[in-house]
């Protein structure tokens, strides 16, 4: 149930660093007590995770899920 609304996820590919990472803000304690009625009344609690987009795509293709990427044009400023 919790994957069917989806959530939102920043994409930070830094060239300089050669890094791709995942910053994850929909993860959650599966392990939290009374989750279910916490998640389905809103008010559970939710936190920023990071992982390297590499494991965050096969994670969701081994579940099925889908990934959309929106591009942010930003300038090298506001990067």
């Amino acid at each position: 149930m919790y994957s069917t609304f989806g959530h939102s996820a920043f994409r930070v590919v830094d060239s300089n660093s050669v890094t791709d990472i995942v910053y994850n803000y929909g993860t959650f304690n599966f392990d939290d007590d009374g989750f279910l009625l916490k998640f389905t009344r809103g008010k559970l609690l939710y936190y920023l995770s990071t992982e390297y987009f590499t494991d965050f795509k096969e994670l969701y293709q081994q579940t099925n899920r889908g990934i959309t990427e929106q591009v942010l044009n930003l300038s090298a400023a506001e990067k």
